[in-house]
């Protein structure tokens, strides 16, 4: 007599791995949205958990912490503007298009939720060598964007500028949207990028 196996209650390995992975970008995307709305030191761990739907200890099954989780969106957050930023070099050879072209895809990464979270929440709050790796990677995104200033002004296409001050001060307003765009608000995140990007070719362009 052949003897009926039963089917596994246990969903396969890789189908266990993706629930685990979306349910560990909730978990990020909530808290993200949430330390930009009530700060960093005002949102609990319990918190995240109600916007969620579970309970407290269950977070625990994907963060050890509430600066594991911050620690987690900053890199998340690094990823989705490094994947932006990953076809500048494309948007022409001069330095200005490309500067342009980095400053637009960096203005859209501000409005999403990880952005807002990289500018409105202080990296002091991380532990010293989670902030050493996010300042290093700062400071990897401003030397970039000084490359194609001064490419620009070799090549013609930029006039002569302080190339540190002209990267602090554009990156500064594009940082700057993070703080204040809200999504239903009187332009969407295509028509500001736009016109940052507009701006800046104006103010850099010879």
């Amino acid at each position: 007599m052949q003897i009926e196996i039963p089917a596994s209650p246990w969903k396969p390995a890789a189908e266990r791995q993706r629930d685990r992975d979306a349910k560990r970008d909730a978990v990020l995307r909530t808290a993200a949205r949430l330390f930009v709305e009530n700060g960093f030191h005002r949102t609990k761990m319990a918190d995240v958990a109600e916007q969620l739907h579970i309970t407290k200890p269950a977070l625990y099954h994907y963060f050890r912490n509430k600066e594991d989780i911050l620690y987690a969106c900053y890199q998340l957050g690094g990823e989705l503007i490094e994947a932006e930023l990953a076809g500048v070099d494309d948007a022409g050879k001069r330095g200005l298009d490309r500067a342009v072209a980095f400053l637009r895809a960096y203005t859209l990464n501000m409005t999403a939720d990880f952005g807002m979270c990289l500018v409105s929440v202080d990296d002091r709050d991380l532990a010293p060598d989670s902030r050493r790796k996010v300042r290093d990677w700062k400071r990897s995104i401003d030397t970039r964007l000084r490359g194609y200033i001064a490419q620009g002004v070799a090549d013609g296409s930029i006039r002569e500028v302080d190339i540190r001050i002209a990267a602090f001060l554009l990156a500064g307003a594009v940082n700057w949207v993070g703080q204040w765009f809200r999504e239903g608000g009187p332009r969407t995140a295509e028509e500001i990028a736009d016109v940052m990007a507009d701006m800046a070719r104006h103010a850099l362009a010879r």
